[in-house]
């Protein structure tokens, strides 16, 4: 009997995804005992329902039939591949966290019977119900794998080379010198318009290496697909405070799907600074920024070459930004080990800034002597820049701001960590002599 109402329940919910495939949300509803015989499950403008009562029917006739035939028992030793998609997505909306599930799925996928973009748009929606499950993360990674592998082997002039990464038990491609756009594009397709607009741009290497070209549908399936990402995981992060998967799993679509590309570390720099300020209790927020900032260290020189923007400039503006957000909401630890990251990043971009003043002060002495009154104005501008930069004057402009909130404070929690923050700069930044 119960067996009965599992098919009658399995029919019912691959009859809603044929009667609305755009369907991007689901839930269980508090009922739970069935009330009348129409089916438990609800929906409604792309949103779908199920009764509590019957999750636990429809799971558990989904997952036997699923599990006998993967044991190849004999009454299920052969099932269509298209009702093995279907049990598999049931059992995955129930318990995302049954990897044998995701397992059969990549098995259909590797063998022509499941396309990509549809497993990719079953993992977003699971993601609406359970947005931290990490299984469902995992497996994301190994379709985008497959995607990035896809555009490299479609492209005959390709010379770019797939070096294997190995992360969470699979092999991950790292897309040596390929660097995708992000802009405005991104904004464009987060808000809907044609991924025709957002196409990827190739571009030269470090060391103007020349890159190979993707095909432009590849390019732009896969421009797509990574931008959508992204706001897959601005979603699963709204839905979930300190969702630790999902900002892990941001950072890795940027380190080995965007290549760390300086575009995409600037853009998501922006991006996440209107998410950050409306989470100030998130240090999973504030630590992708910290992977952010501390990826465009290691491309200073190309930052500037190519964006005219300064490590330092960025390091000072995110300092100002932190500072605000302590101001502006008090007692938040999380802002304070932020202020920390940040802070360290100052005094370690101070000390090569000073190294590179002083190297430029013995030229300027020594073969330039000659032209020293016609550059006096600029050398002074440059000494001033210096000295306001000294690893020095900013250790005590530090110490001076944090000591200045603990006073004014009103919160003791907010006193306690000023308190904290003074110790920490004390042991980390002894008292330096000025230079």
């Amino acid at each position: 009997m119960e067996d009965a109402r599992g098919r009658r329940l399995f029919a019912d919910l691959n009859h809603a995804f044929r009667k609305d495939p755009l369907i991007d949300e689901y839930d269980f509803l508090p009922v739970t005992e069935p009330q009348n015989n129409a089916s438990p499950l609800l929906l409604v403008e792309h949103k779908l329902g199920l009764e509590l009562w019957s999750v636990r029917l429809l799971f558990r006739y989904a997952y036997n039939r699923l599990m006998n035939w993967r044991d190849r028992n004999q009454a299920s030793v052969f099932i269509d591949p298209q009702e093995l998609i279907h049990l598999s997505r049931a059992v995955l909306m129930v318990n995302p966290d049954c990897y044998t599930a995701w397992n059969i799925r990549k098995e259909l996928i590797e063998n022509g019977d499941l396309p990509l973009a549809d497993d990719l748009k079953l993992g977003q929606l699971i993601l609406s119900k359970f947005p931290k499950s990490a299984e469902t993360f995992i497996h994301r990674r190994w379709l985008f794998q497959r995607l990035v592998n896809q555009c490299l082997s479609s492209s005959n002039d390709s010379t770019a080379s797939a070096d294997g990464h190995q992360e969470n038990g699979g092999a991950l491609l790292c897309m040596d010198g390929i660097d995708i756009a992000l802009g405005p594009e991104a904004n464009a397709l987060a808000n809907g318009i044609r991924p025709e607009a957002a196409a990827a741009a190739v571009a030269l290497g470090e060391g103007g290496r020349a890159c190979a070209a993707l095909p432009l549908e590849s390019s732009r399936l896969l421009a797509e697909n990574l931008h959508h990402e992204l706001t897959v995981c601005d979603r699963a992060a709204d839905s979930y405070a300190s969702n630790y998967y999902a900002w892990t799993h941001r950072a890795w679509v940027v380190r080995y799907c965007f290549n760390c590309s300086l575009q995409v570390l600037l853009g998501e720099l922006e991006r996440t600074q209107t998410w950050t300020m409306k989470h100030v209790s998130d240090h999973s927020g504030f630590h992708y920024r910290q992977f952010l900032l501390s990826n465009l260290t290691k491309h200073a020189a190309r930052l500037h070459r190519q964006y005219a923007k300064s490590l330092s400039g960025l390091v000072d503006a995110e300092h100002d930004f932190i500072c605000d957000l302590v101001q502006s909401f008090p007692s938040h630890e999380a802002l304070w080990y932020h202020r920390k990251f940040v802070f360290h990043l100052m005094m370690k971009s101070a000390k090569t800034y000073s190294s590179e003043a002083a190297a430029t002060d013995r030229v300027i002495n020594g073969e330039l002597q000659a032209l020293h009154d016609a550059v006096s104005k600029n050398d002074g501008q440059k000494r001033s820049r210096l000295e306001s930069h000294s690893p020095h004057v900013l250790r005590q402009r530090e110490m001076d701001a944090v000591q200045k909130t603990a006073s004014q404070a009103k919160e003791p929690f907010q006193k306690t960590l000023a308190r904290k923050y003074v110790e920490w700069l004390e042991k980390m930044f002894p008292s330096l002599k000025e230079t």
